[in-house]
């Protein structure tokens, strides 16, 4: 057993999986005596793993960063949309990523209410726009 965990650590560091492609089909042919019970006891392990996984990660989490992304869930596209932007320009993404929980904390201070605008289309004018005129600048 202790080999089967070493090498799902090895996998999982190395190449980003593990858990669901080694320990999984470990779990099922380690509990085999359970017949069709064994694939429900491996998901199951597997799943609760992912839960403690992700609390730990949850709680060694810096405040900051969580306050960052609280109800916007789009960490991934962010960090993609920065990178993009930035790709050319490492200092320019770090300051980006940093800076984060910052803004939020200042726009939890203000008193705009949330609003959403399409940045996906349009010029970067039009968007301007949008934005004053939903925030009701002018």
């Amino acid at each position: 057993m202790a080999g089967i965990g070493l090498l799902t650590g090895m996998t999982t560091v190395m190449f980003g999986f593990g858990g669901g492609f080694v320990a999984v089909p470990v779990v099922v042919w380690a509990d085999a005596v359970l017949g069709g019970d064994a694939m429900r006891v491996a998901t199951a392990t597997s799943a609760l793993v992912m839960v403690v996984n992700a609390g730990f990660a949850t709680l060694v989490t810096s405040r900051q960063v969580l306050r960052a992304l609280r109800g916007s869930g789009a960490l991934l596209l962010l960090r993609r949309r920065l990178t993009r932007r930035h790709d050319s320009e490492p200092e320019a993404l770090r300051w980006h990523l940093d800076r984060c929980g910052e803004l939020d904390a200042i726009l939890d201070r203000s008193t705009v209410d949330d609003f959403t605008v399409d940045t996906t289309t349009g010029s970067v004018t039009d968007i301007a726009a949008s934005v004053i005129k939903q925030a009701g600048w002018l």
